[in-house]
């Protein structure tokens, strides 16, 4: 049914059935490393010198007290649990308030900011920095003795605590700063593409940068924190945002989707998202919704709450999801997808595509029109292997095959899934073509169709593992306890 009519009394019954289930099953969640937050108090043994500058922490603010003649002086994050030695394919972030102590002008070691990649041995890394270029107060970014890169000039005061963000994406770094207490800029100030003789490293460690080789200026340092990029999207956010904080979201999915790398992950604010033309997710990528728009990057995600921040995917007039050629590293979490009309799967339609789908409410959505018109709420073709978790099928049709479900090859696995309440020609909940389909612990139920109500095989194998079928089956089927 369209979202106009969906109920918020049946949004509440599918949610509490995912809320059920999701507590049964773990959760597939593809993060690259855990977020780490620095607390200088506690855990400054996590930190090693690199350099022969000394460091003292003074109320959780760890400073640099003395200035060594070796170029370059770093703090590096290098022997905490779990290890921070990220290798360059980890898309990967840091973010922490510096202040300027003391700053010598016309140095060119006068210099202080934060650090990726950084080498244990030597402290050689990606920087981004404030740097005395001739007298000229400058945010730069560096790569320890091989090559400055791209620098704007940016003035800076004595006292004053400033946010940094460093980000390795891809093939790209990319920084910015802002005064403490100031909004974080949308786009990001400073990028740099890698690549090339100066722009090659391999991996290395997080770090805070401080001046060197004589410089008297000195710089703290607080609110560290290091974190597996995450993007945002919100109601409220601008696509020309850089979509790396909720203060600077993306508006839509697709504006997230197009800057996505295999590593991060997409985190969705509540509310209604309606696309014209169809999302198409990424391997390597996790879309998570059901969030309020205020949570840290080190959220537990298995805290959301769906019902109080149902988060809805609405197509018009095209497949809410068309996929091709990904594997199940590509991840749906936390969303009602409904309001999806196409030839085949209204909702989701994999083509060659085995994605991880769960927690979410597929409800809504048609296969109609001119062609084959099969799976209302999901399509599989090809190769397609998809895993579907703790997730309702329901109310979807399809003018002929599969009004929840449609599997022609590959092997699709349905955990904890009810589906329900849908309609087709034949096999109204699912119709297995061809391929493996196999059912562990799920329900079918309510659902109509002229031939196989609630399923109906015509060729490969299907298998109901440990699940609950209410009306007519057709085709052999194997049923297991």
């Amino acid at each position: 049914m369209p979202t106009s009519t969906f109920s918020s009394s049946y949004r509440r019954l599918a949610w509490a059935i995912i809320f059920l289930l999701f507590l049964s099953l773990p959760m597939t969640v593809f993060a690259q490393f855990p977020t780490y937050n620095a607390n200088f108090t506690t855990n400054y043994s996590d930190w090693t010198p690199a350099g022969t500058n000394v460091w003292s922490v003074n109320s959780g603010i760890v400073q640099q007290t003395s200035v060594s003649a070796t170029d370059p002086c770093k703090l590096l994050l290098t022997n905490s649990t779990p290890p921070y030695n990220l290798s360059s394919t980890t898309p990967q972030g840091i973010i922490a308030k510096v202040r300027i102590d003391s700053w010598q002008t016309v140095a060119d070691m006068s210099r202080a900011g934060i650090s990726l990649m950084s080498s244990s041995s030597n402290g050689y890394g990606y920087c981004l920095l404030f740097h005395d270029n001739g007298g000229t107060q400058q945010l730069a970014c560096l790569n320890d003795m091989k090559a400055w890169g791209t620098a704007v000039n940016y003035s800076f005061t004595v006292g004053t605590w400033y946010w940094f963000r460093l980000q390795v994406i891809g093939n790209t770094l990319m920084g910015k700063v802002w005064p403490d207490g100031s909004a974080e800029p949308s786009t990001w100030q400073i990028t740099q593409p890698l690549g090339g003789a100066n722009w090659s490293l391999t991996g290395g460690y997080p770090g805070l940068v401080a001046s060197s080789n004589g410089s008297t200026t000195k710089a703290s340092f607080s609110n560290v924190t290091v974190y597996s990029p995450i993007i945002y999207v919100s109601p409220s956010g601008n696509d020309s945002n850089d979509g790396y904080s909720w203060g600077t979201a993306k508006k839509t999915l697709t504006g997230a989707l197009t800057i996505a790398v295999p590593g991060e992950q997409i985190w969705v604010q509540s509310g209604t998202y309606t696309n014209t033309a169809s999302y198409a997710m990424k391997s390597g990528v996790s879309i998570y919704g059901g969030l309020t728009g205020t949570e840290a990057s080190s959220y537990d995600l298995t805290q959301r709450n769906f019902n109080a921040n149902p988060t809805v995917l609405q197509g018009s007039g095209v497949s809410v999801f068309s996929n091709s050629g990904i594997d199940n590293t590509a991840v749906l979490d936390g969303f009602t997808v409904t309001d999806g009309s196409a030839t085949n799967g209204g909702g989701i339609s994999n083509n060659n595509a085995s994605p991880t789908l769960q927690n979410l409410i597929i409800t809504g959505n048609k296969a109609t029109g001119s062609n084959q018109n099969h799976g209302g709420g999901i399509y599989n073709a090809g190769t397609s292997s998809p895993t579907v978790i703790n997730t309702v099928i329901a109310n979807n049709s399809a003018d002929n095959y599969g009004g929840g479900v449609y599997n022609n090859g590959g092997t699709t696995n349905y955990i904890n899934v009810t589906i329900a309440n849908n309609s087709a020609k034949n096999g109204g909940g699912v119709y297995n073509y061809n391929g493996t389909c196999n059912l562990d612990n799920c329900i079918l139920s309510g659902n109509t169709a002229s031939t196989g109500s609630q399923l109906q095989r015509s060729g490969g194998t299907t298998t109901l593992n440990y699940s609950c079928y209410f009306g007519t089956m057709k085709g052999t089927i194997t049923y297991n306890a």
